[in-house]
């Protein structure tokens, strides 16, 4: 705790007293990009500090392009040379992919750019070409918001160089970027007036930005024709040090674990610069649930075995307690994070609305993520059976055709159960769906109980959440039962598919 609270007053410190002196001129501007005023999208609480740009040239992004002829040889492009791009082995027959990295990184520190251009290209036959805004991206936070409109500015212009180059067309770019870069691509998008196919947002940086209501001041739907944006370090920067932002942003904004911090970076944030080097040890030290975005992005464009399917829900505790399991009769309430996200385009009639929908889904604490989603319903015996409430923990072992199995845990702490009633919950298991034969139950008294004690369960209800095939439907019910009538403490019922 000790540690977090010096990072965050070191952050403070950064941002608001290495702010710049201020200059006599109160705006500035470039030829060919506009004109920037200490008054952009102030806000004297989202936004109470407004930095003036620097210049295109202190900005200087190199564009690195990659396709699979020139993979291991890649070529560095500058945004307005017209001469370079045109001599470049950009191919106008491909979709292009954009990356762009954030605040404080570049594509030689993270640990998401050069894997994920390298799964890209092994999955799709496309042009991709890697943002590198580091030189302006450094402290004060300030400073690198309002360079990040100048990198933006300059990524819309290099696109168009492209676009009239090649003959291409808008809607065969896709931009992809992180945190503060998120903001980048959204201004490229609205620099090119949002005829771009696809943006996505990986945890869209929220200080300076959550809370503005202007769509020119962050990221917005109206930057793409398609807008996906994954929240995964919700909370706010003072107190809890969080670097995005709960407010949806896109056409469809999902919610991994319920955006707001994420399982497993409690354990390695102390042990990442063992396993992965000091530098990326530190920043995952600071925000891994930021860089979380990233991971979850990566790992889906590979081969998966669950697709990451997530379901539109008021919260993600609705969610986690089994209230959103239908995709509806269309398949508009589910979408699945990662490629295939781009399916839920057929649902966007018109691109200048959103509808704001949050859609959730849970993870793993560790690669790989993407573990199967299962909605369990625990259905107590009905009211008129002359049995008590008791107290406890559930737990429940999948078992397949093999004798294969895996325990899992239906609550983690002491809860009540009543005749009567239902108990909804999503747990993620190993187990595939279509592997599943029967379930053997056992659940523990919550402290200390003078008399034998039984738990009288009706039936228990599975519905898989997540598929093995990238096709949305409602997901299937199957109910489990058992010949006991009354379950023991600390016995273990078989319950087999009825």
């Amino acid at each position: 705790m000790i540690g977090k609270k010096l990072i965050f007053a070191l952050f403070l410190n950064a941002i608001l007293y290495c702010l710049p002196v201020c200059d006599a001129h109160k705006s500035v501007t470039y030829p060919g990009i506009g004109t920037f005023t200490d008054n952009d999208f102030y806000d004297i609480k989202w936004r109470p500090f407004v930095a003036l740009p620097e210049s295109p040239e202190r900005i200087d992004p190199n564009y690195v392009l990659y396709n699979r002829k020139i993979q291991y040889n890649p070529q560095t492009l500058s945004f307005n040379n017209t001469d370079m791009i045109r001599m470049s082995h950009f191919d106008p027959k491909l979709e292009t992919k954009i990356l762009v990295h954030g605040f404080i990184d570049g594509p030689l520190i993270n640990c998401w750019m050069y894997p994920m251009k390298d799964k890209i290209l092994v999955t799709h036959d496309v042009n991709v070409i890697l943002v590198d805004w580091s030189k302006s991206d450094f402290f004060p936070y300030t400073q690198a918001t309002a360079n990040a409109r100048i990198a933006g500015a300059m990524t819309g212009i290099f696109i168009q160089n492209l676009i009239n180059e090649f003959n291409v067309s808008p809607s065969s770019f896709h931009l992809i970027g992180h945190s503060l870069g998120a903001h980048v691509v959204g201004y490229a998008g609205k620099w090119l007036e949002g005829k771009l196919a696809h943006i996505t947002g990986l945890d869209p940086a929220g200080p300076y930005f959550e809370g503005l209501t202007n769509p020119a001041a962050r990221l917005w739907h109206t930057d793409a024709q398609f807008v996906e944006s994954i929240h995964t370090d919700a909370h706010h920067l003072i107190p809890t040090l969080g670097f995005g932002m709960y407010e949806t942003c896109s056409h469809i904004d999902f919610y991994p674990n319920g955006g707001v911090s994420q399982p497993g970076c409690d354990q390695e944030r102390f042990t990442t610069i063992i396993t992965k080097g000091l530098i990326h040890g530190i920043t995952n030290l600071i925000a891994c649930n930021h860089e979380r975005s990233a991971y979850y992005y990566l790992e889906a464009y590979g081969e998966v075995e669950s697709y990451p399917v997530a379901y539109a829900c008021n919260s993600y505790d609705d969610y986690q307690n089994g209230q959103c399991t239908s995709c509806a009769h269309d398949g508009s309430n589910c979408a699945i994070l990662g490629p295939k996200a781009i399916n839920y385009k057929k649902f966007i009639t018109d691109p200048s609305v959103s509808k704001g929908k949050r859609f959730f889904f849970s993870t793993a604490p560790h690669e790989k993520f993407f573990k199967f989603q299962y909605m369990i319903r625990v259905k107590m015996v009905d009211e008129s059976h002359e049995s008590d409430s008791v107290h406890g923990k559930i737990t429940m072992k999948f078992l397949d055709w093999a004798d294969h199995g895996e325990t899992l845990k239906f609550n983690d702490h002491d809860q009540k159960f009543e005749k009567g009633h239902s108990y909804s919950r999503v747990i993620l298991s190993d187990m595939k769906p279509s592997d599943l034969d029967r379930i053997h139950f056992k659940w523990t008294h919550g402290g200390l109980s003078l008399k034998h004690t039984r738990m009288y369960i009706d039936s228990i209800e599975v519905m898989p959440l997540s598929t093995e095939s990238a096709s949305l439907k409602s997901p299937d019910h199957w109910t489990f039962e058992t010949d006991e009538f009354g379950i023991s403490d600390g016995h273990e019922a078989i319950f087999k598919r009825s």
